[in-house]
């Protein structure tokens, strides 16, 4: 029986894997910071410390004992560094493209290691449990239509032995704008959210990890921890919903 247990462990491998990720490569991964450090010394320690906090929450999360004050640094370093930086881009340069899923990838994992922290903690769950809600969703509804604003982009993400790349394209679009409006609006969230889990946790299979093997990157390979971890948020939320007859 999957508990949500096995959804918090996946989503702390998820994000070990990030972490580990961020020491090979002498980057900062979690949330996809905009580029806007140049000195490559700083860049480097703070990949290497946001890299060592999030192996620490990992660790805490499996083992279910969690330190809010780690979980909470490493949540407002995720949001302030990574999200308002891929903010600024996208105000200043209006890049609608990979700097806006960027902001969306940051919100959501920020808000998500509060949520597995209270979950899993003694902290009170019920406004973490709001907040991964709304910023998953708003990532949805983004990624959604960027499907329709690129959608010669999306097709080549595709993969060639899946006929009618146009209508897996535009018709995960909408599948995705339906999930996030309804998250943020919390309506079916118990039906709607394990649907949407499962639907990213098979992209996961059939998608990012043979672009991974094919093209070993760092962008490949967090793009895989990207989707594990987006998959048991959106498992994780049904799970909470559906035991408080949401």
């Amino acid at each position: 029986m999957v508990t949500l247990s096995t959804f918090t462990r996946l989503f702390a491998v998820a994000m070990a894997g990030i972490g580990l990720l961020q020491l090979i490569f002498q980057q900062v991964l979690i949330g996809r910071p905009a580029a806007i450090i140049s000195n490559a010394v700083i860049v480097t320690v703070l990949a290497a410390l946001s890299a060592l906090a999030l192996i620490v929450c990992a660790i805490q999360l499996w083992q279910e004992y969690p330190k809010p004050k780690l979980f909470l640094a490493t949540s407002l370093f995720v949001f302030v560094f990574s999200g308002l930086s891929n903010l600024f881009f996208i105000v200043t340069q209006a890049d609608y493209g990979f700097v806006l899923t960027s902001f969306g990838k940051a919100i959501t994992l920020g808000s998500a290691l509060l949520l597995f922290s209270n979950l899993t903690g003694t902290g009170s769950p019920s406004w973490s449990f709001n907040l991964s809600r709304i910023c998953l969703g708003l990532f949805l509804t983004i990624s959604g239509v960027q499907h329709f604003l690129f959608g010669d982009f999306v097709k080549f993400l595709v993969p060639r032995w899946i006929p009618f790349d146009s209508f897996w394209t535009y018709a995960a679009g909408i599948a995705l704008i339906a999930s996030g409006l309804s998250l943020m609006a919390n309506f079916k969230l118990n039906v709607i959210a394990q649907a949407a889990g499962w639907m990213v946790f098979l992209w996961l299979l059939v998608l990012h990890i043979p672009r991974a093997i094919a093209e070993p990157t760092a962008n490949e390979i967090t793009a895989v921890c990207e989707a594990l971890a987006v998959s048991m948020i959106l498992l994780t939320l049904s799970k909470v919903a559906k035991d408080n007859k949401q």
